[in-house]
């Protein structure tokens, strides 16, 4: 070989050596490393919210409000068919026709604003049933991996939940909550929370 070895390769070599007799993880450092795997838990998160949201806890709450702010939407409508029907059998030349016609324009505007706002109001009251099952979820997988011997819990979604082909943006939701690829069938604790929930 050339006198002109390079510094770089002469270090490479030395580390291709070095790693030669490098010695072996001890039994100890190996079942450190075993054990560190064994103590991460996995729990279906989006999975048991779903469940939650579906439940009698949250559901009927979420009904009865969306139902409260469609009485008013649903009176609103009531008037407009009505005048509706009147100015159907009338001319702009009646009596009272122009008065009808601005009162109808003004309901059809109320109607739209409303329902804007109530959709609005839904979505909110919505989010907030999710942010408290949310938390309760987190706090029942904390508990549950404590009580099992877990030091760890990943939040992941139910592996045979069935992905969309109907919707990029929801099947993009789904796979990026996927962070855990494979793991122990023992690791999920998806039942032990569900159980823990009092969820069926």
């Amino acid at each position: 070989m050339k006198k002109t070895m390079t510094p770089l390769l002469i270090t490479a070599l030395g580390m291709s050596v070095f790693a030669l007799f490098r010695p072996a993880a001890s039994p100890a450092h190996a079942e450190t490393m075993l054990v560190a795997d064994e103590s991460i838990a996995v729990v279906a998160l989006p999975t048991l919210i779903n469940e939650l949201m579906k439940s009698d806890r949250y559901l009927p709450d979420r009904e009865a409000y969306s139902e409260e702010l469609t009485v008013e939407l649903r009176t609103i409508n009531e008037r407009g068919m009505e005048l509706s029907e009147r100015l159907q059998s009338m001319t702009p030349e009646d009596p009272g026709a122009q008065d009808l016609y601005a009162e109808f324009t003004q309901l059809r505007e109320t109607l739209v604003r409303m329902q804007g706002e109530n959709a609005r109001k839904i979505e909110t009251f919505t989010a907030k049933q999710i942010q408290e099952c949310n938390e309760l979820v987190r706090s029942s997988a904390r508990a549950v991996a404590d009580d099992l011997g877990f030091d760890f819990v990943v939040s992941s979604a139910d592996a045979d939940e069935e992905l969309t082909d109907q919707s990029v943006e929801v099947l993009l939701r789904q796979l990026t909550s996927r962070p855990m690829i494979a793991f122990p069938e023992d690791n999920d604790i998806t039942s032990d929370v569900r159980d823990d929930l009092n969820l069926e």
